[in-house]
C-alpha cells in the first residue's frame, strides 16, 4: 500500500506552570472517555476558560491508557479547513502524496489505540466531517477536541468547561483564588493571601468570572498594582489585562485578543445581536433579548448560535430560559454597542422593557399572587436599576415618574442595598415637590431601616411624610407614616404606634391589604415589646388574616412575630409549629430576611432546650445571610433576644466555634430542607461531620486522591504531602477537599479513621 508507518508520535507541549484545580473536571472527562461508545469528545467553552490546558493535562494523564500514544495537533494557526487533515498527517509523520488522506490515515491508525487531541477547532469547523470519517475508518482512535462550539457531528459528546470555582461552602478558598495566588506569587514572591487582601482577591476573581486567562493576566499586574487598585480598574479590564507571556499565541496575551478571536468568527447578524446583548446587567430572558435585539435580527436563531459558540451562557432555571454574558464578554459587547449608531435605541428599548416588568411586579405584589415574587425581583433588579440609571442620565421625566410610582414598592419585596445609589440619583433628578420625590424618600427610608440605621430612616421617612402632606397625596402619606412608624420603634415607641394607627385609618377603608398587614405587624411587635401580649396577639392574628391569601411573605412575618409570644407563655410546641411554617414558606418563596427571622427563632428554641451547639450553628447561618445581604439584624432578631442574649458571647467559645463556622458555611437550601424535615433540630447537620461514610465512597477516589488520603492518614500536612508528591500546595488543597467531599467527612481525623477502617493507610 506504500503507507509509511509513523516513526514518532508528536509529543505533548511542555507546560511551564502547574494546573491549578480542575480535579473534578479531569475525573469527569476521564470517566466519559471510558464509556465504550465515545470516540469523539469536545471540550467547549468561551475563550480563556482553559480548554487547551485541561486537554493537555488530561492527555498527559491518559498516555498509559493508550498504548500507541497521544498526538497533539494545534489548529489555531491554520487558515483553511482543508489544512486540518494534512496537519494531522504531519503530526503522525505520515508523508504520502496522491491518496485520499482519510484513507491513508486510516491505514496507519486503524490497528492502533491512540488519542488524537485537536486544539482550537472553532475556526475550521468545515473540516469536522473529515474527523467523523477518520474515526469511522480507525476504530481504535479516540479524538479529544477543544472548540468554542460543538463540531456538530453524529456521535459527538460535549463537555462544557466552566470557569474556575469561586469561594463557596464546599470550597471556602476557591480554585479561582488559588490560581490568582499561584500566578501572583510567580511575579512577586512575597505576595501573600492575608485576611486583609483576601476579600479584594475574591471580588476580583468574581468580577473576572473565574476565567483563568483573565485571572492570570490580572495576577501579572501585581508587579505594579495592589489588588484593590486592580479591582478599582475593572471597568477598563480590556485595556488593563494585557502583556501576557511573549511565548504564548497572540490571542492569549491579552483579554481583548481572546475575545476578538471568537467575535471575528460570528456572522454579521450574530455580531449585531452580541453587541446589543451587552446592555443587559446579569441574566435575561428570551423575551427581553427579543425586545432589545429584534427588528433586523432573527433573535432566536442568532441567540442560539451565540450560546453554541460560548459567547452567551445558558443559565439553568427550571421555570424559564435565561441567558448571561460573562462580564469580560459584556465589556467587549458594550464597546461594540457604544461604537454603533444603535446604542440609544437599544438602551431605550431595554428601559421600556424593564419599566413594563417593574409595573407587572408591582401589580403582582399588590394583587392576590405575591408568593415567590421576591425571587423574581432578585433576578430582574439589576436590569431594572440599569434602566432607572439610563432614565436618570437622559433626564426622561416620564420614565422617572413611572419608576417612582412602582419601583419603591417593588424594593420592599426584596431588599438589596445596591439599589440605594440609583435611588439617590433618581431623587436628585426628580422635580422638587413632586410625588416622585416622596416615593424615592420612602424607598431610601426603607433601605436605611434594613441597614439598621434607624436615625437616618426616621429622617427620610419624616421628609417623605412632609412631601406628601404638602401636595395632598393621601396614599403616599399613608406609606410615609408606615415607614416613619417602623423607624421609630426603638427611639419613640409611642410615636411609632401613633404613626401606624394613623396609617391604618387610611389603609382599612381602601382595602390596601399590604399596608394594613404591615401596620398590624408593626403594632403587634410594639405591643409585644411593651409586654401587652393579648394586644400583640390580636394585631398579629388580624395581620395574618389580611395577608393569608394575598401576601404570603407578610403572612409569614405575622406568624413569625407570634412565635416569641408563644415562647414567652411557655408553649414551645406552638412556637415550633409556627417557625416550621415560616421557614417552609421562606424556602418556597425565597425570602432571605424572613428566613433569617425563622432561624433566630429556631435558635431560641434550641437555647430553651439546652441545645447550645444547635443554636450556635443556626446563629452562624443567620450571619451568612446577613453578610450576603449587607444588613444589620433588626426586629427579626430583637424579638428572640430574651432567649438568645447569652449566645453571642458564648458563640466565641472554642467549644462552639466549629458549630458557628459550620452554620456560616452551610448550604441554605439544604439547611432549610433539613430543618423543616427534622422539626427545627439541626442535630443531623452537626453530627454529619462524624458520621461514617458509605462503603462505596473509596471507589470514587482517583489514584492520586488515594495517595493523598494515605499520606494524610500518616499525619503529613498539606505542605508535606505536596513535597512528597511533587505537587503544588494549592493542588493538594484541592485534592484534600475532593477526598473529604467524596468520603462525606469534614476533617482530617474522620478521613484518617476511614482510611484505617478500609485498609487505605
Amino acid at each position: 500500500m506504500g503507507t509509511t508507518m509513523p516513526r514518532a508520535i508528536s509529543p505533548l507541549p511542555a507546560q511551564a506552570t502547574s494546573l491549578v484545580g480542575r480535579e473534578r473536571e479531569l475525573e469527569q472527562v476521564h470517566q466519559i472517555l471510558n464509556w465504550p461508545d465515545v470516540t469523539l469528545l469536545t471540550l467547549t467553552g468561551p475563550g480563556g476558560v482553559g480548554k487547551t490546558r485541561l486537554a493537555l493535562e488530561l492527555a498527559g494523564r491518559l498516555q498509559d491508557r493508550f498504548p500507541d500514544g497521544v498526538v497533539f495537533v494545534p489548529l489555531a494557526a491554520l487558515e483553511r479547513p482543508a489544512q486540518v487533515l494534512p496537519a494531522i498527517a504531519e503530526a503522525v509523520n505520515l508523508h504520502e502524496a496522491g491518496r485520499d488522506l482519510v484513507e491513508a490515515l486510516g491505514d496507519v491508525l486503524a490497528p492502533r489505540q491512540l488519542l488524537l487531541v485537536l486544539d482550537n477547532f472553532e475556526h475550521v469547523l468545515a473540516a469536522a466531517p473529515d474527523v467523523s470519517r477518520l474515526t469511522a475508518v480507525a476504530p481504535g482512535l479516540t479524538v479529544l477536541a477543544t472548540s468554542r462550539e460543538r463540531l456538530k457531528l453524529y456521535g459527538e459528546h460535549e463537555f462544557p468547561v466552566s470557569p474556575l470555582g469561586l469561594p463557596s461552602a464546599e470550597d471556602p478558598v476557591g480554585e479561582a483564588v488559588r490560581l490568582f495566588f499561584e500566578r501572583a506569587r510567580a511575579v512577586r514572591p512575597d505576595f501573600t493571601l492575608t485576611d486583609a487582601v483576601r476579600p479584594a482577591v475574591e471580588e476580583l476573581c468574581r468580577r473576572l468570572d473565574g476565567l483563568p486567562l483573565a485571572i492570570e493576566l490580572a495576577a501579572a499586574r501585581i508587579r505594579m498594582w495592589s489588588v484593590p487598585a486592580l479591582l478599582a480598574r475593572m471597568d477598563q479590564r480590556l485595556t488593563l489585562l494585557t502583556e501576557g507571556p511573549s511565548d504564548l499565541p497572540s490571542r492569549q496575551r491579552t483579554l481583548r485578543a481572546a475575545i476578538e478571536w471568537s467575535h471575528a468568527l460570528l456572522a454579521e447578524d450574530e455580531q449585531r445581536l452580541f453587541a446589543r446583548l451587552g446592555v443587559f446587567v446579569g441574566d435575561f430572558t428570551l423575551e427581553a433579548a427579543e425586545a432589545v435585539g429584534g427588528g433586523d435580527v432573527n433573535v432566536l436563531s442568532a441567540l442560539t448560535s451565540l450560546v453554541d459558540k460560548s459567547l452567551v451562557q445558558s443559565v439553568h432555571d427550571p421555570l424559564e430560559s435565561r441567558f448571561l454574558l460573562l462580564e469580560s464578554l459584556r465589556a467587549f459587547a458594550l464597546e461594540r454597542l457604544d461604537a454603533s449608531a444603535d446604542a440609544h435605541r437599544v438602551r431605550a428599548a431595554h428601559r421600556a422593557f424593564y419599566q413594563a416588568r417593574t409595573r407587572a411586579i408591582d401589580a403582582t405584589l399588590r394583587g392576590d399572587h405575591s408568593g415567590g415574587v421576591a425571587h423574581g425581583v432578585a433576578r430582574e433588579l439589576p436590569n431594572i436599576l440599569a434602566a432607572l440609571a439610563f432614565s436618570t442620565r437622559t433626564r426622561d421625566e416620564a420614565a422617572l415618574a413611572d419608576f417612582a410610582e412602582h419601583l419603591p414598592f417593588v424594593l420592599t419585596a426584596r431588599f438589596d442595598e445596591s439599589a440605594a445609589p440609583y435611588v439617590r440619583e433618581a431623587l436628585n433628578a426628580a422635580p422638587a415637590g413632586s410625588q416622585a420625590v416622596g416615593w424615592w424618600q420612602h424607598a431610601l427610608a426603607f433601605t436605611a431601616f434594613r441597614q439598621g440605621d434607624a436615625l437616618r430612616s426616621e429622617q427620610l421617612a419624616r421628609k417623605c411624610v412632609e412631601t406628601f402632606e404638602a401636595i395632598g397625596e393621601a396614599r403616599g402619606l399613608a406609606y410615609g407614616l408606615q415607614a416613619r412608624g417602623y423607624a421609630r420603634f426603638a427611639t419613640d415607641p409611642l410615636g411609632a404606634r401613633a404613626d401606624l394607627e394613623r396609617c391604618l385609618e387610611w389603609a382599612r377603608p381602601q382595602r390596601d391589604a399590604f399596608l394594613v398587614a404591615v401596620c398590624l405587624n408593626g403594632l403587634g411587635l410594639l405591643a409585644g415589646f411593651m409586654g401587652a401580649t393579648a394586644e400583640a396577639r390580636a394585631a398579629l392574628q388580624e395581620s395574618a388574616e389580611w395577608s393569608r391569601t394575598a401576601h404570603h411573605s407578610l403572612w409569614g412575618w405575622a406568624v413569625l412575630c407570634l412565635a416569641p409570644l408563644d415562647l414567652a407563655e411557655g408553649d414551645v410546641a406552638a412556637a415550633r409549629a409556627k417557625l416550621h411554617d415560616v421557614l417552609d414558606l421562606a424556602r418556597r418563596v425565597d425570602e432571605p430576611v424572613l428566613t433569617m427571622g425563622g432561624l433566630y427563632g429556631a435558635a431560641a428554641i434550641a437555647m430553651l432546650e439546652g441545645r447550645e451547639r444547635d443554636a450556635a450553628f443556626l446563629w452562624g447561618a443567620t450571619d451568612a445571610i446577613r453578610t450576603a445581604l449587607g444588613i444589620r439584624p433588626n426586629v427579626e432578631r430583637e424579638m428572640f433576644m430574651p432567649w438568645l442574649a447569652s449566645l453571642p458571647d458564648s458563640s466565641n467559645a472554642p467549644r462552639l466555634a466549629d458549630a458557628v463556622q459550620a452554620g456560616q458555611n452551610a448550604s441554605l437550601d439544604a439547611l432549610l430542607t433539613t430543618l423543616t424535615a427534622a422539626n427545627l433540630r439541626p442535630d443531623m447537620l452537626l453530627a454529619s461531620a462524624d458520621s461514617a461514610p458509605s462503603e462505596a465512597s473509596a471507589h470514587t477516589l482517583t489514584p492520586r486522591e488515594r495517595d493523598v488520603l494515605r499520606l494524610l492518614a500518616e499525619g503529613l500536612s498539606n505542605k508535606q504531602i505536596a513535597a512528597k508528591l511533587g505537587s503544588g500546595v494549592y493542588t493538594v488543597n484541592d485534592q484534600v477537599a475532593a477526598v473529604f467531599s467524596k468520603l462525606g467527612v469534614r476533617n482530617r481525623a474522620a478521613a484518617t479513621r476511614y482510611a484505617l477502617q478500609h485498609g487505605l493507610a
